[in-house]
């Protein structure tokens, strides 16, 4: 990626892209994640998620057939 960087400043990035067969897009994202660490964002369970010990119940519960 950095040939690509070094080449757009003469020729731009489109022009550097196509030069090197490397999308643009992938460029970009690239790019984007050497800048920015992606942040998680916490979010509250579900109001009407199962309590654990009921979501243990039904991960344990044998797997019937269907009809």
């Amino acid at each position: 990626m950095t040939a690509i960087t070094d080449l757009a400043v003469d020729v731009g990035t489109s022009a550097a892209c196509q030069a090197l067969a490397l999308p643009r897009a992938s460029y970009y994202r690239d790019r984007r994640k050497a800048s920015v660490p992606a942040m998680v964002a916490w979010r509250p369970s579900p109001a009407r998620a199962l309590r654990p010990a009921e979501r243990e119940a039904v991960l344990c519960l044998p797997l019937l057939p269907c009809g």
